[in-house]
């Protein structure tokens, strides 16, 4: 059973932007960098996340069963588009 938590969220993506900078910066030092040019950033460049809410209802079962899910992303079992599902 999945109750309302104080917070109200399950968890959230996470970006982390500080890493996308430092990938930037390392590319234009390195005389990689190519303007006009679309990149993606994925889990598996370590630039974004899921995470659950401290207080989430979901049960640690479930967060396992994602976790484990993620992972397979991650290491190539499971494929995923790049197509978002929302536009």
């Amino acid at each position: 059973k999945v109750t309302k938590t104080e917070s109200g969220e399950l968890g959230s993506a996470v970006s982390y932007l500080d890493k996308m900078v430092i990938m930037f910066i390392e590319d234009v030092t390195a005389g990689k960098f190519e303007g006009g040019i679309l990149k993606f950033f994925g889990p598996e460049m370590g630039t974004v996340a899921y995470e659950f809410a401290k207080d989430t209802p979901v049960p640690e079962d479930i967060q396992k069963k994602v976790m484990e899910i993620s992972d397979k992303i991650l290491n190539g079992e499971i494929e995923i588009g790049l197509e978002p599902l929302h536009k």
